[in-house]
């Protein structure tokens, strides 16, 4: 069994809607970015587990449909979960309880980035809390493991039925804090360029733009206050060249930026795109600003009706020059209210189920 593919890819994909940091770190360093990359994505697990959305959707009990209240110590319930998973014989999560590594306070951001055309050299990079060394060392300990010298940098990989290396770790020292930065990538070179510029052998996003860079697109990486997740494409985007004619403002695409977060308790996302086509964009605004004032007229009857009419008031749709953005703005407070009315009219549907099949049974 492949320690690279049983531990880190669930810590990747299991633990983003658990972690909540407490410490600094979350938002998005432009220099942990190589200047080549295409895309970014930057998960600020600090930003969403300290926004109003989230400990008021937490506390009416609508991430895991548990009841109201139901858990009042959110760090309790994040290790029972990880107690679970432990007992279905996850390694991971078993190294996480023995050394008391709380994803509310020990995990603190996500980065990835990577090229358009090479899907497998996508790198992902963790800021981690100090409890997280302990992790790497006993991971490190296992027979599975391997150190591998790739000119001045170390890779850490495990291999899988004795021979089948399943992707490569980086992890640097540990700071003063005891804070952690680990990177993997399913690819060696990939990983090792990206050593390079944590390294300060190579380019940054963080650092100007020279001749070489300005030939091409380049990411500018920049979410708003309060991001929880963010997403840019620099160039055209794989794909849509196919798309529709009716649909050109995306198969013309030449960038693309989705910003999530939450600011003063307003609930916001925006999504940019750059296109080369000016008139396009404005076409697809207007008709985008037709279908969201035709869900606002829909809201006259139900109260599904009614909500997607008042999520609809939220969503401004325009065109500047050549790039179409769409805005979304609703109250945090409100979202999670529309969320707790939705659950308590399913449940009443169920129970009005429940009462029918009573009433044949009884007949």
């Amino acid at each position: 069994m492949s320690l690279f593919r049983s531990s880190f890819a669930p810590l990747t994909l299991a633990l983003v809607p658990l972690v909540a940091p407490t410490a600094a770190g979350g938002e998005l360093d432009r220099a942990r970015v190589p200047a080549g990359a295409e895309w970014v994505m930057h998960a600020d697990f600090e930003a969403l587990t300290s926004s109003r959305l989230y400990r008021d959707a937490h506390d009416a009990g609508l991430l895991d449909d548990s009841g109201p209240g139901e858990y009042a110590d959110l760090s309790a319930e994040v290790m029972r979960d990880l107690q679970r998973k432990a007992d279905k014989g996850g390694e991971l999560e078993r190294l996480m309880l023995q050394h008391d590594f709380d994803p509310l306070h020990d995990f603190r951001s996500m980065t990835m980035f990577g090229s358009i055309a090479q899907h497998d050299d996508a790198v992902v990079a963790f800021e981690l809390g100090p409890k997280a060394q302990g992790i790497l060392d006993d991971l490190r300990a296992k027979p599975e493991h391997l150190s591998v010298l790739h000119g001045d940098f170390t890779l850490d990989t495990w291999l899988e039925d004795g021979n089948e290396v399943r992707g490569y770790l980086y992890a640097q020292p540990p700071r003063e804090d005891g804070s952690v930065f680990v990177a993997v990538c399913e690819e060696r070179e990939p990983l090792v360029r990206a050593a390079r510029v944590w390294a300060g052998e190579a380019r940054s996003l963080a650092q100007p733009t020279t001749g070489a860079d300005a030939t091409g697109a380049r990411l500018q990486a920049r979410p708003g206050t309060g991001s929880m997740l963010f997403v840019e494409v620099a160039g055209g985007l794989p794909g849509l060249e196919r798309a529709h004619h009716s649909s050109r403002v995306f198969s013309s695409a030449r960038s693309m930026r989705l910003d999530v977060g939450e600011q003063d308790g307003l609930f916001l996302a925006q999504l940019t795109v750059q296109t080369d086509d000016a008139k396009e964009a404005r076409r697809v605004a207007q008709v985008i600003q037709g279908v969201v004032a035709l869900a606002s007229l829909a809201s006259q009857d139900e109260d599904e009706a009614r909500a997607l009419g008042e999520l609809a008031d939220g969503v401004d749709v325009y065109a500047q020059d050549a790039t179409l953005i769409a805005d979304f703005e609703i109250e945090s407070l409100r979202l999670v209210e529309m969320g707790k009315e939705s659950r308590a009219r399913r449940e009443l549907r169920r129970q009005e189920r429940e009462e029918r099949r009573e009433a044949r049974r009884a007949k």
